[in-house]
């Protein structure tokens, strides 16, 4: 029982610990290098976050529980330039890029972004005239989206106002999560009740071999 009591005691720390870390608002933030394309648009399309769509993907009760909120700030590589930057449901997106030369964020290595680069034609519609966005900003400087987490596949577009093909921008990327300090009370307590249970046993059992 002391091993789970100290595991549990420890991960409440650590989790309390880690919003030292946090922003003032409770963001965590992420940095990757600058983004580019010579396509139309840099996204990543591939966030599964629906147990339906695969069985090692959280389920949607487990995103509710967590409260995630998403922020990205997105800023224009040349100040002269005005950038997109939208998230919408998997199927859009691709139906909207289908006939266009993207870059498509695969993976992470560090702070360095993998790309997938995706043949195509150099030019699509106003991506702020499109109605599926389910958040999205424009415009010149640095631009900021906040998106509360929901289950579903959803993408991330980054894209110059225009739909001209030679996108580059700075994105920094912001979690919160609003479980963070329940689970981490939650741990400490339930650390503290087991190792207080570990201590009352050995109290016990010593008592009883002393009788013995």
């Amino acid at each position: 029982m002391v091993i789970p009591g100290l595991g549990m005691l420890t991960g409440g720390a650590a989790a309390g610990a880690a919003q030292a870390f946090a922003t003032d608002d409770g963001y965590f933030e992420f940095t990757p290098d600058r983004v580019s394309s010579d396509g139309v648009a840099v996204a990543a399309t591939d966030l599964w976050l629906d147990g339906a769509a695969n069985d090692d993907d959280l389920p949607g009760w487990v995103l509710d529980l967590i409260d995630a909120d998403l922020r990205l700030h997105v800023a224009p590589a040349e100040p002269t330039d005005d950038v997109f930057v939208g998230i919408a449901r998997r199927a859009d997106v691709e139906a909207y890029l289908a006939d266009a030369g993207f870059s498509d964020i695969v993976e992470m290595d560090g702070d360095a972004p993998i790309y997938e680069d995706v043949d195509g034609g150099d030019m699509v519609g106003d991506p702020g005239a499109e109605p599926f966005w389910a958040v999205a900003a424009s415009g010149a400087d640095t631009q900021e989206v906040e998106w509360e987490v929901r289950d579903g596949e959803w993408s991330v577009v980054v894209m110059n106002t225009d739909g001209a093909p030679g996108v580059a921008a700075d994105v920094e990327v912001g979690l919160r999560s609003g479980a963070i300090t329940p689970i981490a009370i939650g741990l400490i307590v339930a650390g503290t009740l087991v190792l207080a249970g570990c201590i009352a046993l050995v109290v016990v059992g010593t008592r009883g071999l002393r009788r013995s």
